[in-house]
This record gives structure tokens, sequence and C-alpha cells, in this order.
């Protein structure tokens, strides 16, 4: 039997008390006791037999996001042949911290190869969730799901840069007895963030389609700002003095009119 190399990295700090993928992380600076942190492991094996360890964190009170957030994101530091990582805004990471678990979210992985061959997708551990939750391998191209729980996803590759095709997902939508409407199929592409201390909100829909215009309502459906853009996949908009904190965007985009609601 081939015997398995697991890639490594630096050690750093962070300060949700991730435990260890490739971090050593200090208790005293966590916010939160370490079992308040759910955990979910990823191994990918490359064509080579080398093994990248992957780590996706949820923060009970939402305070990472689901852009990158200093302190809960690990950047990969490494230039290796065969990789995969998570992509936050468009730059590579081995640990991720995001938001409260969300069964209706997914997040992108890239995945980098120099060498064709079997790759192999597997779910290492689950921590710290009440009830047990399904893990899966989502495939945009051919639109399909993997669950990864009780066994591999394995897929044979050629040589390239796999961008926006393959995600962690949560939920086989396939599988769901009634049909998503656009809206809810779209939306979940859609990434936000707001900066409090510039009131600035960044948009991304990961070229998965183009915004035309943006609404932005309060909650009793009260319009409080509109933009107009040029077909775009990345907005940046300063909100200022907004009375509530809770917002409703309202998108027409190139795939039809989507709604997303954010807490600011």
């Amino acid at each position: 039997m081939t015997p398995k190399h697991f890639l490594t990295a630096f050690s750093a700090v962070f300060v949700l008390g991730f435990s260890t993928v490739f971090a050593q992380v200090s208790e005293k600076s966590s916010q939160f006791r370490n079992n308040e942190i759910q955990r979910v492991r990823v191994d990918f094996e490359t064509p080579m037999g080398f093994v990248r360890h992957l780590l996706l964190g949820f923060t009970p009170d939402n305070s990472a996001t689901d852009g990158f957030d200093y302190g809960y994101d690990a950047a990969n530091i490494e230039d290796l042949p065969d990789d995969l990582n998570w992509m936050i805004e468009n730059e590579r990471y081995v640990i991720q911290g995001v938001g409260a678990f969300d069964d209706t979210k997914m997040y992108p992985f890239g995945l980098f190869l120099e060498n064709s061959g079997t790759v192999k997708f597997s779910l290492l551990a689950l921590e710290n969730f009440a009830q047990p939750i399904e893990v899966y391998i989502y495939d945009m191209t051919t639109d399909s799901y993997h669950n990864i729980n009780g066994a591999k996803y394995i897929v044979e590759l050629d040589p390239a840069e796999y961008i926006n095709r393959y995600y962690i997902a949560f939920k086989d939508l396939n599988q769901a007895e009634e049909n998503l409407s656009l809206d809810d199929y779209y939306s979940r592409f859609i990434r936000l963030k707001f900066n409090r201390l510039n009131n600035l909100l960044h948009i991304d829909t990961q070229d998965i389609f183009l915004v035309n215009k943006l609404e932005i309502y309060d909650t009793i459906g009260k319009k409080l700002l509109a933009f107009k853009t040029t077909n775009s996949s990345t907005l940046e908009l300063q909100l200022n003095n907004l009375q509530s904190n809770f917002l409703i965007l309202k998108f027409e985009t190139s795939v039809g009119v989507i709604y997303k609601r954010i807490m600011i």
C-alpha cells in the first residue's frame, strides 16, 4: 500500500480556538469556549498520494463572515503542484471561519492540479454539532451532489485550475421534495461583507451571474437606496445613515430578480 504524505504549514494563532489543522490555537485569545465552535474537517488526496487537511469553522454569533476575516482565516502559504483550498475573495486558504451554520449555504473550493489522475474528497470529522449533518461535494459542472459522510468522493481529473466548480454543501438540492425557485437557487452564490468601520458593503456573485441594478429595502418594504450597475459581478456600496440593521436586497440580474436578506 502506498504511504500517504500529509501537507503541513506554519503555525498560526486564531481567535476562535479552531484547534489544530495547520495551527496551534491560543485558548486565552478565544472569544468562546472551544466546544462552541462547530467544525467540518475535510481531507483531499492528490493524484500523487499527498493529503491536504482543510477546516471550515462556524461561529455561533456570526463574528466571522463569508469574506476574509483577520484572525479567523488561515492563508495557504505553500506552492504545491496539486492542492485543494478554500477560496475567499479570490485568494487561497486552508482554514476558513464563517458565521453560524446554515445548511443552505455552500463554500467554494479552488482545486489546482499539475498532475492528472484520481483525486479523493473525504470527511475527516464533524465537531460540536448537536445533531448529525450531511456533507456533500457539489460539482457545478455536472450539477451533482456527492455525499462524503460515509464514503469518499473519487473523481478523475486532468491538469487544470478548477475555480467555481467544486463546493462544500450541506443539502442536496436535487433531492428536495419541491423544486427551488430561481431566487432560492441563485441567492446562495451571493457573498456579502459589511465593513462597519467605513459602512461599505461588498457584494460578490462569484461570476455566476451579473448584477444590473440593486435596490435596498427595510423590513416593512420601504425603499432606502437604489444603485445601477453595468453588468457587474462585484459591487462596493457606501451605506450611510440607515435606520434599520435588517435590510432586504433586491438584485436585478442576468438570471432574473433575486432577493437577499442581510443584517448590518
